[in-house]
């Protein structure tokens, strides 16, 4: 085929970049909002090493992915191929933001250190997306989605919804309509007036009502120019490295966090698969680590991937051009601080609305996806970060110390929450099933990761003779116990396997 058939631009394309550009500022202002007014980082750190970093690996990625859809595009003859959508993780920034980067400056009140870690954290995360090319089909077969979903889902619901609102109920007056927007356009799916997309309809009302309450001003607007620079992308090798130093007991966030999103990512080339775009699934996952190495190489801490939703923009008729409109974007915003004015125009409590309404979707996602039988399994999942959550904002009423006057539950559990999040749907999930042997395998791989430290202690070590290992190790013997009779019983319960699940 002659590839100068594959347009580069189609109208269509201006769509797709629109549906995703209120996505993409809404990311980016709470990436600045969080870490200079929640962190207390230096404005210099954010516009000079961050936003570049982010700039550069969205930019890769995007560009990579609108030459692919070229490449399929000559492969197949077609020149109805559309690029699959890439760009920064939302469930990347807030667990990164409040699982990872948050708790390091709470507990040192050192920024800097805390961007290190996320840098240390994202190079390890493309590197497991990477790897994903090779474990991702066979961990998706074994892995109850239950346990999947229903741990995002406690992220989902407490580090991003309930932390978003209490940021979106600092100023009412001018968030509650923009939330309103965003559901009337999101969930309602119906139109706003003059036909705006809901993300930009929100903004810009949001942002209207905030200059007329005096939250933004033009002295505020003014003094955000002195951002405005070209800030050439620097190597922070030596800050990544001072990262790893103090990566462990961060090590029970990243991991499970990128085991799902290698789920994540195999689900939307299948998407786009089935849309009628045939893309390679470890050619994908592939590139979705390199684009986040990148990124952390040039001083960004936020992991990039493939989105979820190459469906709806083929539906409109998109190509590749929305992906090399978003690649520029990034790299225009990263490379001259213009996002600092943008911060200084439109508040990041508007941009809460957004997360508001990734963890609504998020939380709503676990159940909506898994069995129904598994509802349980899925709240018990949500347990874990209910209980971390909770902790964070207690100790923060005093010293951190006092929560254990209530329950020491809150420390033990917060401690590797993703990790336990996984392990309780999971055995809930097999028990449900009936499926015993499964459950008592998940029981004993929870009884080590506890006795090393993994989960529900501060740092690793030998906790042979810990509470919480005990407790699981009575849980496998208990369960093993059922498998056994299970075989050897006439009477026991059949286990629910593919083929005969109960009927809702």
């Amino acid at each position: 085929m002659n590839e100068t058939k594959y347009p580069l631009f189609v109208k269509a394309d201006v769509d797709a970049f629109f549906g995703l550009l209120s996505d993409s500022i809404a990311k980016v202002l709470i990436i600045i909002g969080v870490m200079i007014y929640s962190f207390n980082a230096p404005a210099s750190l954010v516009y000079g090493r961050v936003l570049p970093g982010i700039g550069i690996g969205t930019a890769v990625g995007a560009f990579f992915y609108a030459h692919q859809a070229k490449r399929l595009s000559q492969k197949l003859g077609r020149i109805d191929i559309t690029a699959q959508p890439y760009g920064l993780s939302s469930t990347h920034v807030f667990v990164w933001l409040y699982s990872i980067m948050g708790p390091v400056y709470w507990t040192t009140e050192d920024p800097v250190l805390a961007w290190q870690i996320g840098l240390a954290a994202c190079v390890i995360g493309g590197v497991i997306e990477m790897l994903g090319s090779l474990y991702g089909e066979w961990l998706r077969k074994i892995t109850p989605r239950a346990a999947l979903l229903g741990s995002l889902a406690g992220v989902a619901i407490t580090y991003v919804g309930l932390s978003a609102m209490l940021d979106i109920g600092s100023i009412p007056s001018v968030t509650l309509i923009p939330v309103m927007l965003v559901f009337i356009g999101f969930f309602a799916k119906d139109k706003l007036p003059f036909s705006l997309p809901a993300g930009i309809g929100a903004v810009l009302v949001g942002t209207i009502l905030a200059w007329l309450f005096g939250y933004k001003d033009i002295t505020g607007l003014a003094s955000s120019f002195e951002y405005t620079s070209v800030y050439f992308p620097i190597p922070v090798v030596g800050d990544i490295v001072n990262g790893f130093r103090n990566i462990g007991p961060f090590l029970a966030i990243v991991i499970p966090i990128e085991l799902h999103n290698t789920l994540t990512t195999l689900q939307s080339v299948e998407s786009a698969n089935a849309a009628g775009d045939p893309y390679n699934a470890k050619e994908t996952m592939i590139m979705d680590g390199l684009g986040t190495c990148v990124g952390a190489l040039f001083g960004s801490p936020f992991p990039t991937t493939v989105y979820i939703g190459h469906p709806t923009w083929k539906e409109i008729g998109a190509g590749r051009g929305y992906m090399i409109l978003e690649g520029s974007f990034y790299l225009l915003m990263g490379l001259t601080g213009l996002m600092g004015v943008v911060n200084a125009i439109v508040p990041y409590q508007v941009a809460m609305v957004f997360l508001l309404f990734i963890g609504l979707t998020q939380g709503a996602q676990a159940f909506n996806k898994s069995p129904k039988r598994h509802a349980p399994a899925v709240w018990f999942a949500v347990f874990p970060a209910i209980i971390a959550w909770s902790g964070k904002w207690l100790a923060k009423l005093g010293e951190a110390d006092a929560i254990d006057a209530i329950s020491p539950t809150f420390r033990s559990v917060g401690n590797g929450y993703i990790v336990i999040s996984l392990i309780w749907g999971a055995l809930l999930a097999f028990i449900i099933d009936r499926r015993y042997k499964e459950a008592a395998v998940v029981a004993a791989v929870a009884t080590v990761l506890s006795a090393i430290g993994f989960i529900h202690a501060t740092e690793l070590g030998f906790f042979f003779t810990g509470l919480w290992t005990i407790g699981y190790l009575f849980v496998t013997v208990l369960l093993a116990g059922y498998h056994v009779w299970q075989q050897k019983s006439e009477n026991a319960q059949p286990r629910i396997e593919a083929g005969n699940e109960e009927v809702a």
